[in-house]
Parts: C-alpha cells; structure tokens; sequence
C-alpha cells in the first residue's frame, strides 16, 4: 500500500516535517524507504525522490532530539545572524581555504557547532541535497536556521524561531504518523 501523497506534520511555512513512504521493512533498523523534507520558514530541505531517505537514521535524529535535553546555544553563535552562522559552519566543516577564518581556526570554530550540538542529528544520512539545519536554542524557544551547501557556498537560507513546546509536538506527532503509515504499508487490509 501506497500513500495518495506524502504526509505534512506541523506547518510549513514555520516549522514541518513532510514524509512518504515508498518501501517499508519489518527490519528495526533500516524501518523504511522514501522521501524526507524538514520544512523551515517556508523553505523544504532534503531530497523530493521515493527512495531519498532510509527512515532508520530519521527516526533516530528525531527521538534524538526529543531525548537529549536541547542545551542553550553558544553565545558566540546566539547574536549571529543567519547569514553568517551558516557562512561560518560552511567555513568550519566543508570549505578548503576558509573565506572567514584562519585556517588554524578552524577546530575552534567547529567546536563552537559541536558543543553543546546544535545541528540536526544524523543530516549527512538525511539530507543527500547539502542540506544543513542548525538548532540553536534560548531558554524555551528554538531558533531554526536552515540553508544548503551549494559547492561551498550558501543557498536557499531561511531562519525560523519556534517555541520549544511546538517543536518538539512536532516532532512526537511525527513519529506517531511515520509509525501509522509504517505499520499500514507493513500490514495492508
């Protein structure tokens, strides 16, 4: 069975996880196969193909970030913009010569990003299109800046702040709808 058209959770233009699943497996590690787009600000980021995502890694990074308690962000990163927030994980993680940093400061700055953790777990899995989301959080709101690496350069940025208690409704609805459709495509009547 086959859904009519992939399934929305959440609202698009501010924070919404899109699904479909075109394959699903008993097994508890792969789960499923197909699209998986985390919408930001009216922007969706990840690949628009049946056999984009494998759900294991999905489902993790959201039970992740339901599990792990979201740790306040940096204050370094916490009054940069979303132009240069993204422009300087670029910097620290992919670019070769970095265009706004030393090279010797390059593990300084990464670890900036790695703790506390403020990236989308597992997103090198689930976003094959060089999608990146950052989750930087204050006190009880998240503030979403998404953007793609377009050969080391930035594109298609958007930000979004969303309240943690929506966030994380969004994320536990999601889980609940990615399990229904699994569990019908698994079991069709």
């Amino acid at each position: 069975m086959r859904w009519p058209a992939p399934m929305i959770v959440g609202d698009p233009e501010r924070f919404a996880l899109e699904f479909e699943i075109s394959t699903a497996y008993p097994d508890q590690h792969f789960l499923a196969l197909g699209l998986f787009v985390v919408h930001v600000g009216g922007k969706g980021y990840g690949v628009r193909a049946p056999d984009a995502t494998t759900f294991g890694n999905a489902v993790d990074g959201v039970k992740t970030l339901l599990q792990n308690p979201i740790e306040p962000t940096n204050p370094i990163l916490a009054g940069m913009s979303a132009a240069n927030l993204a422009e300087l994980y670029l910097d620290a993680f992919y670019r070769d010569c970095p265009e706004n940093i030393r090279d010797d400061e390059r593990d300084q700055t990464a670890e900036l990003f790695l703790s506390p953790r403020c990236e989308w777990p597992n997103f090198d899995r689930e976003f094959d299109d060089g999608s990146h989301i950052l989750i930087l959080a204050f006190h009880d709101c998240i503030r979403l800046v998404a953007f793609m690496n377009d050969d080391y350069q930035v594109a298609d940025l958007s930000e979004q702040p969303v309240r943690l208690v929506e966030f994380q409704d969004v994320l536990r609805a999601w889980l609940s709808a990615f399990d229904m459709q699994r569990q019908s495509v698994l079991h069709p009547h």
